[in-house]
This record gives C-alpha cells, sequence and structure tokens, in this order.
C-alpha cells in the first residue's frame, strides 16, 4: 500500500500499530459497500497502561496472548479468524502461541500479519475475495 512504501522511502520502520491502524483504514473503506467488514474489531491485549489500569483490565477479562484483531465472519470451514500482528524480527509469544492453539482447536482460523498489506491480503483469502 502507498502508507508502506512512504515509510520506506522515509527510511522509517513501521510499528505494529501503524500497521494496524492502516489496515483498519482499510476495513473502514471497504465497510462502505461490505457490511461484513463492519464486524471486525481490534483486540486491545497489548495496551501499555498503568499498574492500576492493567489490573482493572485483567478483571475486566483481559487475556495475555489474545490476537491483536478478530473478524467474526464464518468463512472457508472456520467460525472466525484471528490476526496478530508481527514486525520482522519479532515473533509470536509463548502466550500467543498457546491462543492460536487453543482457539484453533475450537475451529478458527489464525494468521499472523507482517504488514498492513500482508493483513488485506490474509483476510481477502479467508473471505474468498481474491482480486
Amino acid at each position: 500500500m502507498l502508507y508502506g512504501v512512504l515509510m520506506s522511502v522515509l527510511g522509517k520502520k513501521r510499528s505494529e500499530s501503524q500497521e494496524q491502524i492502516a489496515f483498519f483504514h482499510y476495513v473502514k473503506i471497504q465497510g462502505l459497500t461490505d457490511e461484513r467488514f463492519k464486524t471486525i474489531f481490534a483486540i486491545p491485549n497489548g495496551t501499555n497502561s498503568s499498574a492500576r489500569a492493567g489490573f482493572k483490565a485483567k478483571r475486566e477479562g483481559m487475556r495475555p496472548g489474545a490476537s491483536d484483531v478478530f473478524v467474526p465472519i464464518a468463512s472457508r470451514g472456520y467460525h472466525g479468524l484471528f490476526i496478530e500482528f508481527k514486525i520482522k524480527p519479532n515473533k509470536l509469544s509463548d502466550k500467543q502461541e498457546e491462543f492460536f492453539k487453543r482457539v484453533h482447536g475450537q475451529g478458527f482460523a489464525c494468521r499472523i500479519a507482517w504488514s498492513a498489506d500482508d493483513a488485506i491480503k490474509i483476510l481477502k483469502e479467508y473471505l474468498c475475495a481474491m482480486d
């Protein structure tokens, strides 16, 4: 996407957050013509906050290892899709790997996206809507 090209030209390393923001920009635009996209949401598990806010979030149900994005649309034999954003050379944490295994065992697809473009490709493939 243009965003990734711009950041590369500027010589800046993109963050997982920036890639996720770019992905949700795409999702928002697609939601103008496809209602399914309006159901896709982020899971803010990785937010940095105070100890008090973190304690409250855990009591409210935050789960370590939960993926960044959930697509609650059944497709390709799965109940939904979880997407975890990573920037190379980062990898899944042990808790994220455990989460992937648990939810995959319950019939959900799980994918790692290395960029917004990658996440869009994953989503299109999952929805069987390749151009």
